[in-house]
Order: structure tokens, then C-alpha cells, then sequence
């Protein structure tokens, strides 16, 4: 019989920012038959300052949640009847002060949905089908894209996919599913901002471009007057499209790319900073770990630069933020 020792790292840093130290805990969940992937997200459930976690497994039929009492975390299903569960992220869905989780989950056909598991404050969570996927899920944006004051969902599948999905929310949790289309695939959704300040979120992505057969790095106006609603503008053309990661690292509270493609040779990175309206600057090389792939962005030790946690071949690991476009890797 085998067992697999979930390790739910995601918030369970805390920093000594004078030291610039990081101490971890585990969680571990012990099942049998379990040999896949396994996803967690963030969520204080019940409001008591301390951070729990909503955990489940790709090939497991439970869905927990691990209260925090600033010791232990104490297991408690919350769903337990579907085949397979993927991606995860914590979010305020509804605006009512509680924290939901968005589940990519595989249905009893075998196939792909995405539920909203809607949190009441009250250690419970009921589940709304928001749409069907296909694929499992690479990556998911929540924001309010269209400016109506409620919070919508972008979903980039996994597979080999010309297109997002994007929910519109129509403030009822009813959800209108359309596409965000690309002319080549796949399509790889990088993150999220209002890139031209109209109150529209745009999109930082990448799709391959089967002329030049490279993949361009294209910023995705969103026009909700034209036709075609989402418009890429691409600013540079890549070989390869993991590693990236959005923030605002050069201060100017626009949404840079921090962009390090993975190949066994490869140690270069670069920082985009985004000058206004679609345009972006592209820096010298930075040089970065090999396979290094960007998880999420902090600023660890508050001094108002925006690093960022990254995996490589040797573990986890924080590329600090010097400013100017120089980042150190710090242990």
C-alpha cells in the first residue's frame, strides 16, 4: 500500500525579514492509491486570524478542509462524491466577507468542470457549477474584468488549446461562458491587469505564432465595444513560454513580465516593464537557477519591491527584488 505526504507549503512561509529567514510546517495526509497530482489553496474559513487549507487529490474522491488552530490542522470533508479534483484558488466570490475556493473537478463522465464552492462563514461550503472545462486547469484569474462590480473568472486549460475560458458574472453567480481566442496554440495565460487604465482587465499571455514558429509574448486588450472583444498586441516573440510571472517590480503600479523560459542550458531571464498602453520595455539578461518556474509574488521583506517565490531542481526558493531590474535568488 502506498501513501503520499502532501507538503502544503503555498502561505506557510513566515518570514524573519531582518534575517531574511523562512520557517515552514507540514501537512500530512495519508490515503492509499494515490499517485498524482495534488492541489491546495488558502482560506481562514471561520474568520479566526489563523490560515487554513481547502486540499484535495486528482485521483482521491475527497475534498478537505485542515482548520488551523495554530497547532494542528483538523481534517474536514467538504465534498466526497466526485472522481478527481485539480486546480484550486481561494477567492471572496460573492463580496461577503467569506473566503469560497474555485475546484477544477472531474465529473462522473470522466470530463472537467469547474465548481464554486461557496463558503457561509459557519465551518460549511455548498457547491455551484459554474461551467464545464474539458481539460484540467493550468491557471485561474478572478477579478472584476467587465467593471460591474463583481468578480469574474479566467480559466486557462491544460492541453494543447488555441483559447481561455473566460465566466462573466452576471452578480448572481450565474455565469456566461465564452472564449478568449488566439490564431495559434497553445495559448498560455500569465496574469491579469488593466494595462491601458480604461476599467477593463487585459490579459498578459502567450500563444504560439505557427508563421514565425516561435510563441509571442502579447499583451490582450479587452474592448467590450469591438466585435471580437479581446485584441492581442503582441511585443516579442519567444522560443519557449514557462516560467513567466506578472507584478508590478518596477514600481510604476503598472503589470511588468518577469519571463524565464526553462531549458536544460538556459540560465537567462528577463524583466518586460510595461511603459503604458500595450508597450513594453524588455531588460538585459538576469541570471536565474536553470528550470526555475515562478509560483507567487511577495514582498517578503516589505521594503516596497515586489519579489517572488520560485521552484527550480534544488527546491523553493525567493528571487529578491533589488530594483533597476536586478533580482538576487535568496535560499
Amino acid at each position: 500500500m502506498r501513501y503520499l505526504a502532501a507538503l502544503l507549503l503555498l502561505a506557510f512561509y513566515f518570514t524573519n525579514a531582518s534575517a531574511q529567514q523562512f520557517n515552514h510546517q507540514y501537512i500530512k495526509y495519508k490515503r492509499s492509491g494515490l499517485d498524482s497530482r495534488q492541489s491546495a489553496a488558502i482560506v481562514d474559513h471561520n474568520h479566526d486570524g489563523k490560515p487554513d487549507v481547502v486540499s484535495s487529490f486528482e485521483s482521491g474522491f475527497d475534498m478537505l478542509c485542515y482548520t488551523n488552530d495554530g497547532k494542528t490542522y483538523t481534517p474536514q470533508v467538504i465534498a466526497d462524491s466526485l472522481p478527481g479534483y485539480d486546480f484550486m484558488q481561494s477567492t471572496d466570490i460573492n463580496n461577503d466577507g467569506h473566503t469560497d475556493v474555485l475546484v477544477a473537478f472531474k465529473n462522473n463522465n470522466g470530463f472537467w468542470d469547474l465548481g464554486l464552492w461557496l463558503n457561509n462563514g459557519k465551518d460549511a461550503f455548498s457547491k455551484i457549477q459554474v461551467g464545464s472545462i474539458g481539460d484540467p486547469t493550468y491557471k485561474i484569474e478572478v477579478a472584476d474584468f467587465d467593471n460591474d462590480g463583481d468578480q469574474d473568472i479566467l480559466l486557462d486549460p491544460k492541453g494543447y488549446n488555441n483559447y481561455f475560458w473566460y465566466y462573466e458574472n452576471d452578480g448572481n453567480l450565474h455565469f456566461t461562458q465564452s472564449f478568449v481566442n488566439f490564431a495559434g496554440q497553445p495559448a498560455v495565460l500569465f496574469g491579469i491587469d488593466d494595462l491601458n487604465n480604461d476599467g477593463l482587465i487585459d490579459v498578459l499571455a502567450a500563444a504560439f505564432n505557427f508563421k514565425t514558429n516561435q510563441y509571442d509574448l502579447v499583451a490582450v486588450e479587452q474592448d467590450t465595444t469591438h466585435k471580437d472583444r479581446w485584441l492581442p498586441n503582441a511585443f516579442d516573440a519567444v522560443n519557449r513560454v514557462e516560467g513567466g510571472i506578472t507584478g508590478q517590480f518596477d514600481g510604476q503600479n503598472r503589470a511588468d513580465l518577469f519571463f524565464a523560459p526553462q531549458t536544460v542550458s538556459n540560465t537567462d531571464a528577463y524583466l518586460y516593464t510595461h511603459s503604458g498602453n500595450f508597450s513594453f520595455k524588455k531588460s538585459n539578461a538576469i541570471t536565474v537557477p536553470k528550470y526555475l518556474v515562478a509560483q507567487q509574488t511577495i514582498d517578503f521583506n516589505t521594503d516596497g519591491k515586489l519579489d517572488f517565490f520560485y521552484t527550480d531542481l534544488d527546491g523553493i526558493h525567493v528571487m529578491q527584488n533589488r530594483g533597476n531590474g536586478q533580482f538576487n535568488k535568496l535560499k
